[in-house]
């Protein structure tokens, strides 16, 4: 059923510790390279990568299975962005490489804090608890689990895995080890605004792996994902205050925060939009990507490396949960569109994600289990959660933007501040009309 898979659909708890001289002692293909050469201060060798590739990536099986490696260089593709892990990009040499382009890469995700405080300044309060390093595990694991018991029933673009390792707290460290989809796709930064075209084929994705979520009849994910990202609700406030140093025009912006404020860092909203709302409107969960923005979506690119309007592969899958059909939809275009392209979407947006999943579930003999009113409530919940968290989107956005020429950084500031203002006009409008017993309720 699944165009991409994990390749062996393995989870390790012990791959290549036990065995580690197992493959040194085997080397019938003339490697020349020390499989005990350690990726950075990491446990992982590369002769865990060597291994894992032999034994799991088909594609390198094929191309390179007995050709002998002589040389590896490692890298963190992340830049300081992905403040929950590093992702390695490792390169192997082979024995008989005829130029510097005969190499082959692969990608090794470990999650850690070693970014953190790149992005969360110690001396803005940021300060990175036991409990954090908890959560941040259970992200990792988490993202495991999404590979080993949902990748396989989804039929969406996913990256191939080829091992995923638990991070077990003080004992051992996690990691997912997969293929590099660099010549694949691309992926877009918070500045950079979708298309109406794009966000459609996001959704014709979504209603699949909705139906396919909604059918299946083992349903092992069930009741073991409910986290979703009620973590973002802890560092809110700090990155509010963040904003308000940031903002050169402090209106309207101030008085809006103002207004909201109490209700923006209420964690009982959180949870509400997250869990309740779904219960009260009568809502079937789904699974959630739980964090659906550009980063997280690697669009196909042209010959010109221009990138295109299908998709490639979902990838960072830690923040998944059972969740609103509407959760992913409304992170996406609230924080990777424009205001303009935003509300031009939300025009048939309903309509549209209705007849996607009708279309869907009727492939199967069943009717949609939603109806437009129910999408669309949950929906004006789910964007005023969106509004809220673009806050930390922002924070972390500005921290990690490197972007040198005075005049672009300047360009990107306001095309955030631009899209913040529409998000914050639009979130005070629901709140003072069809949700205004939401604000009433947690605002108070």
């Amino acid at each position: 059923m699944a165009s991409v898979l994990i390749e062996n659909n393995v989870c390790e708890e012990e791959i290549f510790v036990k065995n580690d001289n197992d493959l040194s002692s085997k080397n019938v293909y003339g490697d020349t390279i020390n499989y005990n050469l350690h990726l950075g201060s990491h446990s992982f060798t590369i002769g865990w990568i060597i291994k894992s590739l032999r034994e799991n990536d088909k594609k390198f099986i094929k191309l390179h299975g007995n050709r002998g490696i002589s040389d590896a260089t490692w890298y963190d593709v992340s830049e300081g962005k992905g403040f929950l892990s590093i992702v390695l990009r490792i390169t192997l040499t082979f024995v008989d490489s005829k130029s510097s382009d005969d190499v082959y890469t692969t990608i090794l995700k470990i999650p850690g804090i070693e970014n953190y405080h790149q992005i969360f300044d110690k001396s803005e309060g940021f300060e990175i608890k036991y409990e954090t390093i908890l959560k941040i595990c259970e992200l990792h694991n988490t993202e495991c689990g999404f590979y080993t018991d949902i990748a396989p029933i989804l039929s969406i673009p996913l990256p191939k895995v080829f091992k995923t390792k638990i991070w077990d707290l003080g004992k051992n460290e996690g990691c997912i080890h997969m293929e590099d989809l660099r010549d694949y796709g691309k992926v877009i930064n918070y500045y950079d605004s979708a298309s109406v075209e794009q966000v459609k084929n996001v959704i014709k994705h979504l209603a699949l792996m909705h139906k396919q979520i909604l059918t299946d009849k083992e349903k092992v994910w069930k009741g073991k994902y409910l986290c979703g990202e009620l973590a973002a609700s802890v560092m809110l406030e700090k990155c509010l205050e963040k904003f308000l140093e940031w903002c050169e025009y402090k209106e309207p912006y101030v008085s809006y925060i103002n207004k909201y404020k109490k209700f923006m860092l209420n964690k009982n909203f959180f949870t509400y939009a997250l869990k309740e709302a779904l219960k009260e409107l009568g809502i079937i969960p789904v699974i959630a990507h739980g964090d659906l923005w550009g980063g997280n979506l690697m669009w196909k690119t042209n010959d010109k490396g221009e990138i295109e309007t299908d998709i490639a592969a979902f990838i960072d899958w830690q923040n998944m949960f059972e969740g609103s059909p509407m959760n992913d939809i409304a992170r996406l275009i609230t924080n990777n569109c424009s205001g303009e392209i935003r509300r031009e979407i939300e025009k048939d947006l309903i309509e549209n994600y209705y007849n996607q999943l009708k279309k869907e579930m009727e492939k199967e003999g069943l009717a949609i289990p939603y109806t437009k009113e129910q999408l669309k409530k949950i929906y004006q919940i789910q964007f005023i959660l969106e509004a809220i968290v673009n806050f930390i989107l922002f924070k972390l956005s500005e921290t990690t933007n490197k972007e040198k020429d005075s005049k672009i950084k300047k360009e990107m500031y306001e095309i955030a501040m631009l899209k913040t203002l529409h998000a914050l006009e639009d979130m005070d409008h629901l709140l003072q009309g069809d949700l205004k017993y939401l604000f009433e309720r947690f605002g108070q």
